[in-house]
């Protein structure tokens, strides 16, 4: 993805209030994206989107953070 279609894609979702922008003046000057209490209301419908799509799972079912599904082994394809 390139810098200019981040910096459209971040400026859409501040638009509709999922992300805040913070610019801390330099040198340099640093911008710094958060999500706001209504991007972190979109969590369980993302969750829910990395289950439908295949992302690994715990035992009850609920999506494992992307640092520890990295961490796991991966499980054999029965191939």
């Amino acid at each position: 993805m390139s810098k200019r279609v981040l910096s459209d894609r971040l400026s859409e979702l501040q638009e509709v209030g999922l992300v805040d922008r913070e610019v801390s003046p330099g040198p340099p000057v640093a911008v710094t994206y958060r999500l706001t209490e209504r991007g972190m209301g979109l969590g369980p419908a993302m969750d829910a989107l990395r289950v439908w799509a295949g992302a690994p799972v715990d035992d009850l079912g609920r999506p494992i953070p992307h640092t520890e599904a990295d961490e796991r082994e991966p499980e054999p394809s029965g191939t």
